[in-house]
Parts: structure tokens; C-alpha cells; sequence
């Protein structure tokens, strides 16, 4: 079945790859974190780092989370690059992996979705449906560790914040999926 050029945007899901935890002989286990960005998101510091953190503190320093920012591929390369074991663990955003390698998960995409609701609700509620078994079929080739969704209304600025429509005359916006870029097309 051929899928239209909509991804999912609001999706952010971290995967670890098939990567082989018996090979392991040494004392420490170094896994390669595959993340892009700045690394100073609120995803990576108040998300990715404490997790690293912890895993760290709960092994007594036996396993690592080593993050690579921006050198184990970009959004649109990280899943393939998990599922290949170039990265053991990659942030990805659904909608922006080569492919539309996630159709179940759109439903999130959908317009004015999460419209009432915080993110905490709806990762939960992605989170149960991958529990479900409902999108399960999304993640056959990968364990997801878990799902992170935001609006797919935010916009991100480096220099200035719009705080209304008209700011956003002449401002290039990059977006993760079709989806989305319709409708700041339409906009």
C-alpha cells in the first residue's frame, strides 16, 4: 500500500537498535546515543540527560550513554542509522526519517489533536497504544524506549519569537513532515 507524503511530526521517539547486549565482554558498556540539535533543547536537558544520567547511577557505571550529537546522521538518517547499529540509540522524529515508516503513529498528526491536552497525556497515550499492540507494527525493527509528543503548532526561533502571525513574514521555517508543511503553507 502506497502511503501519501505525510509524516509525523509530533512524534519524537527514541529506539534502541538490534544491538547484540551478550557480545558485551567488557566491565563497562558504552552505548552510542545518536541525537541532533543544539543539545541544549528542553528534550535534551531535562529529557535525555537525566536518563543518561540515571542509567549510568542504576549500573554503578557499568553502562554509558554516550550522546554524539550530530555526527551518527541528522533527523532524517538517525532510524536507519539505529536500525543499521551506527547509533545504538537514536532520537528521532518520526516525521522526519526517510520513508513513511510510521503510518499508524500519525494520529497525532492530525489537526487540532492535541488541542487540551499536555504533552505528559499524549506521550502516555502513544505510549498505550504502542502497548495496545494498535502501533505496535510501526516499531517492528526497533524497541522503542519511549515516545515524546509536542504540538505541532510550536515554532522554534533562533533569534526572535513571533508572537503573532505577521512575524513570521519573511522568516524561513523548516517542518518534519508534509503535514505540517502544508499548513504553514496555507498560513
Amino acid at each position: 500500500m502506497k502511503y501519501p507524503a505525510v509524516t509525523f511530526s509530533t512524534l519524537v521517539a527514541i529506539f534502541l537498535s538490534t544491538w547484540n547486549f551478550q557480545a558485551a565482554n567488557a566491565a563497562e558498556i558504552v552505548l552510542k546515543y545518536g541525537a541532533f540539535g543544539s543539545g541544549k533543547t528542553p528534550f535534551s536537558t531535562r529529557g535525555t540527560a537525566p536518563f543518561r544520567k540515571k542509567v549510568g547511577e542504576l549500573t554503578s557505571g557499568k553502562v554509558e550513554i554516550k550522546r554524539f550529537l550530530n555526527t551518527l546522521g541528522g533527523p532524517r538518517e538517525l532510524y536507519k542509522n539505529a536500525k543499521d547499529g551506527i547509533a545504538d540509540i537514536a532520537w528521532v522524529i518520526a516525521g522526519a526519517s526517510r520513508g513513511f515508516k510510521f503510518p499508524r503513529s500519525t494520529v497525532l498528526s492530525m489537526p487540532n489533536i492535541l488541542d487540551g491536552y499536555t504533552n505528559v497525556q499524549a506521550n502516555t497515550a502513544l505510549w498505550r497504544l504502542y502497548e495496545k499492540g494498535l502501533i505496535r507494527a510501526d516499531y517492528n525493527d526497533v524497541v522503542p524506549l519511549g515516545f515524546a509528543s509536542m504540538s505541532a503548532t510550536h515554532i522554534v526561533t533562533k533569534d526572535r519569537e513571533p508572537t503573532k502571525i505577521e512575524d513570521l513574514k519573511g522568516m524561513k521555517i523548516g517542518v518534519t513532515s508534509g503535514l505540517t508543511a502544508q499548513t504553514v503553507k496555507a498560513l
